[in-house]
């Protein structure tokens, strides 16, 4: 025969309401059973059964007590998990005699075995041990810790029982502090070594990223120093109009338009940073100077270019142009075209020799044998991009003498920007630099600009071009 499987059966109430508790009983089996005539082996399991909403549980067992089963003797080991009550273990036999459910209730015992907690009474006041109380429920002095078998403490600060600190028990130095008044005097000497915020003398470095001043009545115009470069303006960084720097070779730059690096000027010798912005849309613009230039020399082939910056939008420029005063020989030709300067940075800095400038159009020629008015059509307009530095360049290719002067001529003078021995710093007149040339340009405009001169003795340097301005 198998062994009997029971079901057991409990319900768990609250003894003074009647309502169902909360909880889990777990029933563990003592020894592994078999059943002799089956040969079935029934393994040490525990079986855990939750109580429902009404605090009852049922759970299918195996009977301890068959005949066939092997070991007899064996029982399930109880542990109830009651919410609110204490934990309770017992042991209960299941047997396999009867029908319908086991009652847990009539197996569990009615009272549990107390365990008791205790301590032996040679553990008390012996080394490793417990401490016993005196009378008065302390812990006497003889069991209490003596280090190195000094004498307990008397008393704090000449005062015994419950000893409260006081002002003065304890000086700066027993609580690492520093002695009284010397934060006071360290402030004192930070002050005393600090610029007052009405002015002073600083007679140390001045470290900062940039120094910006308010300015003086007739000079609040914002501006500020912001460092220096080895050469030429800052290529990198944001800056505001009217920032400026000096580069270690003597040059002051100054920002004119804002951005990212923005539009820098060098300050020319004469004073006056030399910017020529043609910045008026369907405007004509002569050369910087705008006055009438008169060539009465060997300017044969001699081309020259002055440069203009397109500002902060840049420009697009349609037509060129000159006004012939007094006519060239017959058959004489002139051409003109742009140039974009190479370096952006300082486009007056240039060696004869060295490329200067790199060709954007040729317009091609116009007579000069008539007085007159003549323009260049450009076949497409000449998009110049937002702060670009560029040139427009004439050259007369034929021989002889005659006057020309750039069509809208607006008078007036100017420092020139280029130094040397040719430049008046106080006001550009004639025979002074407003271009460069390059002498041998007897056909197409070369594709990149080689100056040989800056300024030759009896020579006017100027082309008598201007420039129309479309966008």
């Amino acid at each position: 025969m198998a062994i009997t499987l029971r079901t057991v059966a409990a319900s768990y109430l609250n003894p003074s309401t009647g309502v169902g508790l909360l909880g889990s009983v777990t029933f563990s089996l003592s020894a592994a059973m078999s059943d002799a005539s089956s040969g079935a082996i029934y393994p040490e399991v525990s079986l855990t059964a939750q109580l429902d909403a009404s605090g009852s549980m049922s759970i299918v067992l195996a009977a301890n007590d068959d005949s066939t089963t092997l070991p007899q003797g064996t029982v399930w080991e109880v542990q109830e998990l009651i919410a609110g009550c204490p934990v309770r273990r017992y042991s209960v036999s299941i047997p396999s005699a009867g029908t319908g459910n086991v009652e847990l209730a009539s197996l569990a015992p009615t009272i549990s075995n107390p365990v008791y907690a205790y301590v032996l009474a040679t553990a008390v006041g012996a080394a490793d041990g417990v401490a016993s109380l005196d009378a008065g429920g302390q812990v006497p002095a003889g069991e209490l810790g003596n280090a190195a078998g000094l004498a307990p403490v008397q008393s704090v600060f000449g005062r015994s029982g419950a000893v409260v600190a006081a002002a003065g028990d304890y000086t700066a130095a027993d609580v690492g502090a520093d002695p009284a008044g010397a934060a006071a005097a360290a402030q004192a000497a930070a002050e005393a070594a600090s610029l007052p915020l009405t002015g002073g003398t600083l007679t140390g470095a001045l470290v900062a990223p940039d120094v910006s001043v308010s300015g003086l009545t007739g000079a609040t115009a914002p501006s500020r120093y912001v460092g220096g470069t080895t050469l030429g303006a800052p290529s990198s960084g944001t800056f505001a109009v009217g920032d400026f720097v000096i580069d270690q070779s003597g040059a002051v730059w100054i920002c004119t338009f804002a951005g990212t690096p923005g539009t820098w000027t060098r300050s020319t010798s004469g004073g006056v940073p030399w910017q020529f912005v043609p910045a008026v849309v369907g405007a004509w613009y002569p050369n910087p100077m705008g006055r009438t230039i008169s060539f009465w020399g060997p300017n044969q082939d001699l081309l020259q270019l002055w440069p203009f910056h397109s500002g902060p939008s840049g420009v697009t420029i349609d037509l060129l142009d000159t006004a012939v005063h007094v006519a060239w020989p017959t058959g004489s030709i002139m051409r003109a075209g742009l140039y974009q300067v190479l370096d952006q940075s300082d486009p007056f800095a240039w060696t004869a020799g060295t490329a200067w400038a790199t060709l954007l159009v040729d317009a091609g020629t116009v007579g000069i044998d008539a007085v007159g008015v003549q323009q260049w059509t450009l076949a497409t307009p000449q998009a110049i991009p937002p702060s670009t530095w560029f040139a427009v360049g004439g050259v007369v290719q034929s021989a002889g003498s005659g006057q020309l002067a750039v069509a809208n001529d607006g008078g007036g003078s100017i420092p020139s920007p280029w130094g040397g021995s040719g430049q008046n710093p106080g006001a550009y007149q004639d025979n002074y630099r407003i271009a460069i040339g390059a002498t041998g340009v007897s056909g197409a405009l070369p594709a990149t600009f080689v100056p040989s001169t800056g300024g030759l003795p009896g020579i006017v340097n100027d082309n008598g071009v201007g420039i129309h301005r479309s966008a």
